[in-house]
């Protein structure tokens, strides 16, 4: 994605819309001879409202045969084909149409005009309402040509392919442009390179592969990293999968039937993670669902039973873990505060990188919180004796969650995440904003993991309480945590 125009890409988008921009973004992908041919465009680019399409078909060439095509009858035709299950196509294109805003701009929108909102967040591909609607092959076609995911943009493609007397038809259609020649219709369009979730490292046979796993109240995460024991490690891959064992817990004091069976079932895709990747050694441990609960020992019994042998660790332990994590690399000699929000618990930290800190747990998280614990007091008391800090970092899926957010991430990126801050101020509204959303808008935030909607708030104001008690009016959120920890324990380095 370009956004920097030069005014000959100004000029050239004008004579291809025949008319002034409006509410240009960025160029998502060139021709062939390096001209404007898929343009970004604002959600609210019109001065009449809400404008649907993300990626408008701007290379004259390809919207006139495409224009052709449904002329034809394509839209009708397309409809016949029997794509099956199309609602997660919409989805994901009103999910980027939210990342092209400032969450503060759609939290505007949310109080100015809910109905405009409701729009912005369900309207699908080409601004159809319906989940398996089809309304613009051009659309259709513009995303394909962005993410390679949307088949009927395919479909258009391959009707272009083997049809491609409508290219040489409209051929006179790049002079607009300044082109001199059509290339076949594969070269036609650069699309951007794929965004890839994951970046995969290449396995190395002469180096030590081990795991950490974190069988958390909310979620299981998987850290997998090659390396030599002694020296260090890089990651292979980071998977993180809400499991929710700690649902029903306080009331119960039961770790559910329900929740064991997302336990097995999560847990036999991590065993064939290990597999395929040939870990040599893996620790795991379980935190404060299963150290609560009376029948914990399930839990564990179900990971033996695959392979993994993983440990109760208790709140100092899980703390010392998180503090370890997320001021690893940091060569800072003053005193950080590290707060870990997780599902059933809070781990608070204070003291040097390579020191050891004094701690407090608290036995209360996201998930007990969302579920009718928000009694915040027994806070207060346990921060008072904690030591001044000179900064304030947040680590766990709480903290990641609402910096993605802040971001505006539809795809989660690591390195944007890792040292990204938040001001207190910041940090209440965007609370706010997230509070203000029905479930089921929340649900469809760009940068936040549907399964962690319902805790991302109690989460929120949690790290508020912590970051008030302490004095800071800015937090460091980083993506290292307690899988780290635990993989330099493993390689020899803790």
């Amino acid at each position: 994605m370009d956004r920097k125009i030069s005014p000959l890409d100004m000029r050239i988008i004008n004579q291809q819309l025949g008319r002034p921009a409006r509410g240009l973004l960025g160029i998502a992908c060139r021709c062939f001879q390096g001209r404007p041919g898929v343009i970004i465009t604002h959600p609210f680019a019109v001065p009449e409202g809400f404008f649907p399409t993300n990626w408008w078909l701007s290379c004259p060439l390809l919207r006139r045969a495409i224009g052709f095509l449904e002329g034809k009858g394509g839209v009708e035709l397309a409809s016949r084909q029997g794509w099956g299950d199309l609602a997660p196509i919409h989805d994901r294109y009103a999910l980027r149409r939210q990342g092209l805003m400032p969450w503060s701009d759609r939290w505007e929108l949310v109080q100015s005009s809910p109905k405009m909102y409701r729009a912005l967040v369900e309207q699908g591909v080409g601004g159809t309402s319906s989940p398996g609607g089809i309304k613009c092959l051009h659309a259709h076609y513009a995303d394909w040509l962005m993410e390679q995911q949307n088949p009927i943009g395919a479909w258009v493609h391959s009707l272009l392919g083997s049809n491609r007397h409508l290219l040489g038809r409209y051929a006179h259609s790049c002079l607009i442009c300044q082109g001199e020649e059509v290339s076949p219709v594969d070269g036609i369009i650069i699309s951007p390179k794929r965004i890839q979730p994951l970046e995969m490292v290449a396995l190395d046979s002469k180096c030590f592969r081990a795991a950490s796993l974190d069988v958390g109240t909310n979620s299981l995460r998987l850290l997998i990293g090659q390396g030599q024991k002694g020296k260090g490690w890089h990651p292979l891959y980071r998977g993180l999968w809400s499991i929710r064992l700690g649902e029903g817990l306080g009331r119960r004091g039961r770790i559910s039937a329900a929740a064991l069976a997302r336990l097995r079932e999560t847990g036999e895709e991590v065993a064939r993670l290990l597999d395929k990747f040939g870990v040599d050694a893996i620790r795991a441990v379980a935190t404060s669902a299963v150290r609560e609960a009376v029948n914990g020992d399930d839990c564990l019994k179900i990971l033996a039973e695959l392979g993994i042998e993983a440990q109760v660790i208790s709140g100092r332990e899980e703390g010392i873990l998180s503090f370890r994590g997320a001021l690893r690399g940091m060569e800072s000699f003053d005193l950080a505060a590290v707060v870990d929000v997780g599902g059933g618990s809070t781990e608070i930290a204070v003291g040097p990188p390579h020191g050891q800190p004094v701690l407090v747990s608290i036995p209360l998280g996201a998930v007990k919180a969302a579920e009718g614990e928000w009694d915040l007091s027994p806070f207060k008391e346990p921060l008072t004796f904690l030591p001044d800090a000179h900064q304030f970092l947040a680590t766990g899926g709480t903290a990641t969650s609402l910096a993605a957010i802040d971001l505006g991430l539809v795809d989660y990126d690591v390195r944007r995440v890792h040292g990204h801050e938040l001001s207190r101020q910041t940090l209440g509204q965007l609370r706010s904003f997230l509070g203000a959303l029905p479930l089921d808008w929340r649900r469809k935030v760009p940068g936040l993991d549907p399964a962690r909607a319902d805790i991302i708030v109690p989460g929120a104001l949690i790290l508020e309480q912590v970051m008030d008690l302490l004095g800071f009016n800015r937090v460091r959120i980083r993506e290292s945590g307690i899988l780290d920890a635990l993989l330099d324990s493993v390689f020899g380095l803790a």
